[in-house]
C-alpha cells in the first residue's frame, strides 16, 4: 500500500472543502495539484479514481488521499447519486509520498497515512471531515487558525485507523458524557450517582459503558483517578496525601495509598520521595487489575 508521510510540525491551510452530489457517470477530474492535497470521502455510492496509474474503486465510507504533485483522474463514471466530501489542504515541505510500507509508521513530528482508508467500522474520520467543513463556512475571523489543528486531528485519526489503534471517538453519546464528567470531576460520583444524573438505571449505564469502552465503568473510573493522582505527584505538587485522596474521591488516605500501591507497586509517599531523588519512578508500570467493591 502507498503512504503519505505528513509533516505535523507545519500549519495547514484549507483552500477549499465542500460536498458534491453526482447524478451518475461523471469521471473524476483529470488533474495534478502541485501544492495541494486532495482528500476525497465517499458518503454514498461509488467512484473510480486513478492516482499515479493505480486504480481504486471507492465505496461508501472509503477515503482516498490524493497527494500534492500526483496525477489523478478517472477511467469510468461514478455510480448514480454518489455523494462525496472533499478537502483541499496545503502541502508542507516535509510531506512525501512513498510506495512501500514504512519501516516506522510514526515519528515525533510526522505521521504515515495510507493512500486509501476504509472507514466503515468507525465514524471518526467522517466526523473530522464534517467538522472541518462546518467551521470553514462559519465566517469567523481567522478561522484558518482553528482549521489547521482540525486537519492535524484528521491526519492523526487516519494514521490511527491504519495501525489498528482504538478510535479516540466514543460512539455512544451517553458514555461520552459520562467519561467527560469522570475526567473533569474525578472527585465525585459513584456509579449510582452517575446513573441518576444521566437518567438511566445502574445496569443500563454499566452495560452501555462496558460495550462502548471495553472495560467496566468501575475499572475505568478507578484507573482515571489513579492516573490523575500519579500525574499530580509527578508534577512536584506538595499537597498532603489526605488532600490528594479527597481531591480524587477516595475514602481516605489509607485507601488511596493501598490502591495506588497495587496499581504502581509503590505507595504515594514513596513515589513522591523517589521523584525528588530522581530514581525514575515515573516509569513504573501497572501491576494489577482493580477489584469490584473497593471503598472510595
Amino acid at each position: 500500500m502507498d503512504y503519505q508521510i505528513l509533516d505535523c510540525a507545519c500549519r495547514r491551510r484549507v483552500a477549499a472543502c465542500n460536498f458534491n452530489l453526482l447524478s451518475g457517470g461523471q469521471l473524476h477530474p483529470d488533474r495534478t495539484l502541485p501544492e495541494i492535497h486532495d482528500l476525497l470521502y465517499i458518503l454514498e455510492g461509488g467512484w473510480e479514481v486513478v492516482q499515479d496509474g493505480r486504480d481504486y474503486f471507492l465505496q461508501k465510507d472509503d477515503m482516498i488521499f490524493l497527494h500534492a504533485g500526483g496525477k489523478h483522474w478517472g477511467r469510468s463514471g461514478c455510480l448514480p447519486n454518489t455523494l462525496v466530501m472533499f478537502l483541499h489542504v496545503s502541502a508542507a515541505p516535509g510531506d512525501c509520498h512513498i510506495t512501500k510500507v514504512p519501516q516506522q509508521d510514526s515519528w515525533d513530528d510526522a505521521l504515515a497515512v495510507p493512500e486509501v482508508a476504509h472507514c466503515q467500522q468507525s465514524g471518526t474520520v467522517r466526523r473530522c471531515f464534517q467538522n472541518i467543513i462546518y467551521h470553514f463556512y462559519s465566517n469567523r475571523p481567522n478561522i484558518q487558525l482553528k482549521l489547521s489543528p482540525l486537519v492535524q486531528e484528521l491526519f492523526y485519526e487516519l494514521h490511527a485507523l491504519s495501525t489498528g489503534e482504538p478510535a479516540g471517538e466514543i460512539e455512544d453519546e451517553l458514555v461520552k458524557q459520562v467519561v467527560y464528567r469522570m475526567r473533569t470531576s474525578p472527585q465525585s460520583d459513584t456509579v449510582g450517582q452517575l446513573a441518576q444524573a444521566f437518567g438511566v438505571s445502574e445496569s443500563t449505564l454499566s452495560n452501555r459503558f462496558k460495550r462502548a469502552m471495553g472495560v467496566t465503568l468501575y475499572r475505568y473510573q478507578l484507573e482515571t483517578k489513579l492516573a490523575m493522582a500519579r500525574s499530580l505527584l509527578l508534577s512536584g505538587e506538595s499537597a498532603p496525601l489526605d488532600e490528594i485522596a479527597r481531591l480524587y474521591g477516595f475514602c481516605d488516605r489509607y485507601h488511596f495509598s493501598k490502591l495506588f500501591q497495587k496499581r504502581y507497586g509503590v505507595t504515594p509517599a514513596a513515589f513522591r520521595r523517589q521523584m525528588k531523588e530522581g530514581d525514575g519512578a515515573a516509569s513504573l508500570l501497572p501491576l494489577w487489575e482493580p477489584e469490584p467493591g473497593v471503598c472510595w
